[in-house]
């Protein structure tokens, strides 16, 4: 006869069983999906555009869910619904995987946020500020340095500490993004400013010949 214990997990053990049947149909979907998105993105010279370069590069990031988080995740759970401990391995590596790759899709998601909002608000420069060059060099440097983030990261034992940690990381992201998008507007608007007594000269170049024809044609 089942327990009352028994029965009050019953929930429990009905979420764990879907969660895991969830993320095993989801996984290799996800990998497949997105090294379809990368492949295609290369293979496919008109599809190179920074836009799509950047998008290819969050695949990637997808890529590596579904190959280490989900699957970590999965066996997790597993051993929870085999009555193992939670505090295994598996739940280890999922924790650092899912953080990792977490923190990735992030920036990932404001570069491409950054290149759209500067391909719209600065037409005329967006080929001199947004370079491929450019981008593989903003998205290498975010790899490192995330790498080297968590690396530290995980020194700190101090939960609350951790808490802060990654509470001042995502201010100060988001006050860099900022930042930088006000020196290219200021750099965007001097640069306009510069341009008009050039625009000027034209102008009034354009005046004086069509006072010169105008003069002609009345003396005619």
């Amino acid at each position: 006869m089942a327990t009352e214990g028994d029965t009050q997990n019953v929930p429990v053990r009905v979420s764990l069983i879907s969660t895991v049947i969830i993320n095993g149909i989801s996984c290799p979907l996800t990998v497949l999906l997105n090294v379809l998105v990368i492949m295609a993105v290369k293979r496919r010279p008109r599809l190179q555009t920074n836009t799509n370069i950047l998008l290819a590069c969050l695949a990637a990031t997808d890529v590596f869910i579904g190959l280490t988080a989900q699957p970590s995740y999965i066996l997790y759970e597993t051993l929870k619904l085999l009555g193992e401990s939670t505090k295994s391995i598996a739940a280890d590596v999922h924790n650092i995987f899912l953080r990792f790759l977490s923190i990735c899709s992030l920036p990932h998601l404001v570069l491409v946020t950054g290149e759209r909002l500067i391909a719209i608000k600065f037409t005329m420069r967006y080929t001199y500020l947004v370079t491929k060059r450019n981008m593989k060099l903003a998205v290498f440097t975010l790899w490192v340095f995330l790498t080297l983030w968590e690396a530290f990261l995980r020194l700190i034992t101090d939960k609350a500490v951790l808490v802060k940690l990654r509470l001042r990381f995502l201010i100060a992201f988001v006050m860099t993004f900022l930042r930088s998008f006000h020196f290219v507007r200021v750099r965007h608007t001097v640069s306009g400013d510069a341009s008009p007594p050039e625009d000027d000269k034209n102008s009034a170049a354009l005046s004086r010949r069509s006072g010169e024809i105008s003069e002609r044609e009345q003396s005619a």
